[in-house]
């Protein structure tokens, strides 16, 4: 099926000289070349984001027949390759930004392409520049999360619906693009004004024909269809357990095996996406990340200035009322800053691709005053900073801390985090977001306690502003107060940002100490009495959940600490910090 009109676009190129163009190509093109080789590296040297170790959680979990949710984790199919790889999480996630490198190179010759609807080619490249030299862009494009995957289908369908000639395969192309991106994620629907308007371009092109209205429509119909098989599929191989659970994924047999014959209750889970999502996306007021937005306008000040002025200068372009409404509707994904809640660093990589290109009208007119040259160097000035001054020493802090982990326990136990950093163990508390802890807060249940009290949680790893403050501020509001104190009062510093179950005693005390954690601990610093039992230092006994009384007689301070680990970490603990801010 073909449109019965040749596509011919009614909108006038802002076009310069054939030669002025020629002259600025290569330029765009170098700048290109030095841009993504910048990135490139950042592959090998930048720490892991939470969020990455978040993401490559739900591959494990999919492995071992453990994900629940059947909304945006249809990535796990496409990755589950990565648990089979030598190398512990670190080395698996560097491997994985790899693909997320090639989603983001696909992004960059969407902007270019759609852009190039508009413009010249040498304009159509700066959109491209102004996107990739963008601070968070360049240290969040090629990050494994959902944000290049998504990016990359929803840019790629925004170019078929804007300059493919019409046909049965088209529309396929089209519905499939938009169908997987919602479900890689739910917001894939803010992309919606961006495909209103170019949509809209496109029918005029080809004169408001009744052909193209039907195409339209089925294609819009085709993305719904393939959204719900997709779903249904993936539900289904959740819901089954028709996917090779993966014992190679944990050193843990066991529970590997014990996983495949766990059914999921997806349809919960997906339940309370929604709920959540619908609820929590959106808020009203000052933004969350407003310093985010600051910090963003000040990474990309040449970038900032045109979407700015962006919107006025397409009202006063030359371009066809079609061609300026869909500049519009690529320009209106900036607006999200002003109500979507989740917009950190990494979100710019996602919504910029389409503003970028409504920046082409402002573009040319910068052009056109100041030159293309003047511009490809302030974008690589303003980008080359935030390359160089990345903090390349996390990444082996990140590093130690998970091969000490490792050593540590063989075998997978519970454990206390921010993120999910030690990604084969089953982590007992949730993803310490702000949103996530708001949402924990607002419910007011002791959740920490519980899994506590389900079974032994051994380890507490101090990775993260918030867990610290807890652990050494007992005003901190962070957690709930029985929660934050169950923290406190059971752990004790092992190794660096490692802890393990606990208690100190000091030296003269006798009292009552509620243990969460039953198992194995062993005696340090100073001889104690447990329930008038006597232990010497050195000594290993064996302690049950509930109260028991502790007594220090000595003039040294005296501890237990769990005792049940294969070795101890080799070298010094890392003193440095484990994340990289936005």
């Amino acid at each position: 099926m073909t449109s019965t009109t040749n596509w011919k676009p009614t909108a006038t190129k802002l076009t310069p000289s054939l030669d002025k163009e020629t002259g600025n190509l290569w330029a765009c093109k170098i700048a290109m070349v030095l841009l993504l080789g910048m990135q490139f590296s950042l592959i090998f040297t930048r720490a892991i984001n939470w969020d990455e170790f978040h993401f490559y959680g739900q591959v494990i979990q999919f492995s071992l027949g453990q994900l629940h949710s059947p909304l945006q984790t249809i990535h796990v199919h496409a990755f589950a390759w990565l648990t089979s790889i030598p190398g512990n999480y670190i080395d698996r996630i560097i491997v994985a930004r790899i693909p997320m490198f090639a989603c983001e190179i696909v992004t960059i010759a969407c902007i270019t392409m759609l852009a190039r609807r508009f413009t010249h080619l040498t304009n159509a490249l700066i959109c491209a520049l102004c996107y990739l030299s963008m601070g968070f862009v360049l240290q969040h494009g090629m990050s494994f999360r959902v944000d290049p995957l998504v990016t990359s289908c929803l840019m790629a369908a925004l170019v078929i619906l804007a300059r493919a000639r019409w046909s049965w395969w088209v529309i396929a192309a089209l519905a499939a693009l938009i169908g997987l991106a919602g479900m890689i994620t739910i917001k894939a629907v803010l992309f919606t004004p961006a495909f209103l308007g170019v949509g809209w371009m496109r029918w005029n092109d080809d004169g408001r024909d009744r052909t193209m209205t039907v195409q339209m429509i089925l294609a819009g119909l085709g993305a719904v269809a393939v959204f719900a098989l997709l779903y249904l599929w993936h539900n289904h191989s959740l819901t089954t357990g028709s996917f090779h659970v993966d014992e190679s994924a944990t050193n843990n047999t066991a529970v590997a095996r014990s996983a495949a014959g766990n059914p999921a209750d997806t349809s919960h889970e997906a339940r309370k996406i929604m709920t959540r999502s619908t609820h929590d996306m959106f808020f009203l007021g000052v933004p969350p990340y407003l310093a985010m937005i600051v910090k963003a306008a000040s990474l990309a000040p040449l970038l900032t200035g045109l979407i700015i002025i962006a919107p006025f200068v397409i009202a006063r372009s030359r371009l066809a009322s079609a061609a300026r409404l869909a500049l519009v509707g690529l320009w209106l994904p900036v607006l999200t800053l002003a109500f979507y809640r989740n917009t950190a660093g990494y979100y710019y990589a996602f919504m910029l691709a389409p503003v970028c290109v409504a920046c082409v009208p402002a573009i040319a007119w910068l052009s056109r005053r100041f030159g293309s040259w003047l511009i490809i160097l302030v974008l690589l000035v303003t980008a080359f900073p935030v390359w160089l001054k990345d903090d390349r020493e996390v990444l082996g802090n990140q590093r130690a801390v998970v091969t000490g982990v490792e050593r540590m326990f063989p075998s997978p136990v519970s454990y206390f985090d921010h993120s999910g950093m030690i990604s084969t163990f089953p982590k007992a508390n949730g993803f310490m977001t702000p949103w996530g802890l708001e949402r924990y807060r607002a419910e007011g249940v002791e959740t920490y306690r519980r899994a506590m009290n389900a079974g032994p949680v051994p380890l507490l790893i101090d990775n993260d502003y918030m867990i610290h403050a807890v652990l050494e501020n007992p005003e901190e509001k962070i957690l709930l107060s029985r929660d934050a104190a169950a923290l406190r009062d059971n752990y004790v510093r092992f190794w660096g940002p490692v802890l393990l179950a606990g208690k100190t005693i000091a030296p003269k005390t006798v009292g009552a100490h509620e243990f969460l954690v039953p198992g194995e601990y062993r005696v340090e610093g100073a001889a104690l009495t447990l329930d008038d039992k006597t232990l010497k230092v050195g000594e290993i006994v064996q302690i049950s959940r509930g109260a028991h009384e502790l007594a220090n007689q000595g003039s040294a301070t005296a501890r237990l600490i769990w005792n049940e680990i294969a070795d101890e970490p080799d070298g010094i603990a890392p003193d440095g910090r484990l994340w990289i801010g936005y």
